[in-house]
């Protein structure tokens, strides 16, 4: 019995491979943006950061701007955390400010949709910087 499929059609897989990475005439890099009226490119984030909640896409910086809009939150990440499902779990990693309660406030639902709301909140004395201190 002989099979069907692109794995027997190598010059079917490449032309493939090649409209893919040039969609519309523009190299497809992963990266987000848009481009002004003169058609300036201005780049916002990339599609590999983004969760896949349950096969929503969610952009981790959103959340943590909502997060970040709460006084008592002086910092906050936000990363998407693998199921077994395939999709993700969306996990907040918060640091509190000093003197402030380490409860998970429901207060956040009304700000985002809610596929979008953390499932997974864990508080942090702090976040590792870039040099890894």
């Amino acid at each position: 019995m002989r099979r069907a499929g692109l794995r027997r059609r190598p010059t079917t897989i490449r032309r493939r491979s090649v409209i893919h990475a040039f969609g519309d005439g523009y190299f497809v890099t992963g990266d987000l943006g848009k481009m002004d009226g003169d058609g300036l490119l201005y780049l916002a984030g990339r599609t590999d950061l983004l969760i896949n909640r349950g096969g929503y896409k969610v952009d981790p910086r959103e959340i943590e701007e909502v997060l970040e809009t709460y006084p008592k939150i002086d910092e906050a990440v936000v990363v998407g955390v693998p199921t077994r499902y395939g999709d993700e779990r969306i996990r907040a990693v918060i640091v509190a400010s000093r003197g402030a309660r380490r409860t998970r406030s429901s207060s956040i639902v009304g700000k985002l949709a809610p596929f979008k709301v953390p499932r997974i909140v864990e508080f942090r004395e702090s976040l590792p910087s870039v040099e890894g201190k």
